[in-house]
């Protein structure tokens, strides 16, 4: 018995601090709203609002509910990724265009966001033309993911928006236009539900992964590159 006091004041710590984390939750996540919605004016954006309606035509069944990345993670990502005025940025499953709006603001080449719903595409071509202190092209591209063409394209972004059929197409298609330009590119994985098909792949490797909790919910973010080298 006395060896398991320990581990029984173990459990009751974690208890304590869970049902702490699930009190502040809910005020957390109204507060984030709330700063979402003041950055969106400030942008002169609406990444928030959904539309009434999206339809997708899948090639297969594993698209995931749309969700919008927070402005603060995008931003220490960005930090992270140091985007530089060769590069072309491409959102995968680009939503209402938040992250092309953030990476717009930057000195870079392009942005190409492809999304298939045609309804959330709208709404994302209507902030990238909307968007305050643009400095980018911005271009959206209604179609699916496995069949878009990423060639140009050096630095990916994924917000899960697909499961792991989908993503092991993208990858291919996206590693055979590097095998018909070769370049450097990277790929950041938010909430990387599917981190494992990009760990098989063979021809990335991940110099940077962060795992994040909040009240029971666990996020881990991936950055992932084709060359090699010390991070």
């Amino acid at each position: 018995m006395l060896e398991d006091i320990p581990r029984y004041r173990k459990l009751i710590k974690n208890t304590h601090i869970d049902r702490l984390l699930c009190v502040i939750r809910k005020p957390y996540l109204k507060l984030r709203a709330c700063m979402t919605a003041l950055i969106d004016r400030i942008l002169n954006v609406d990444t928030v609002s959904l539309p009434e309606e999206i339809t997708r035509n899948v090639r297969f069944d594993d698209f995931v509910i749309y969700e919008g990345l927070s402005y603060w993670k995008l931003w220490k990502y960005i930090n992270f990724v140091q985007p530089s005025r060769n590069d072309v940025v491409f959102d995968i499953g680009c939503g209402m265009g938040r992250i092309l709006c953030v990476f717009g603001r930057k000195a870079i080449r392009k942005c190409v966001g492809i999304e298939i719903s045609e309804e959330l595409a709208a709404i994302a071509r209507q902030n990238a033309e909307r968007l305050r202190g643009r400095r980018t092209p911005i271009e959206v591209i209604v179609g699916d993911a496995t069949e878009a063409d990423y060639s140009g394209g050096t630095i990916y972004c994924l917000f899960n928006p697909f499961g792991a059929e989908t993503l092991r197409v993208v990858l291919e298609r996206i590693h055979e236009s590097v095998e018909n330009h070769p370049r450097r590119i990277r790929v950041v994985y938010f909430n990387a539900i599917c981190d494992h098909v990009l760990q098989s792949c063979g021809w990335l490797k991940c110099y940077k992964r962060k795992k994040i909790v909040l009240a029971r919910t666990t996020w881990i973010n991936s950055l992932w590159t084709n060359e090699y080298f010390d991070s």
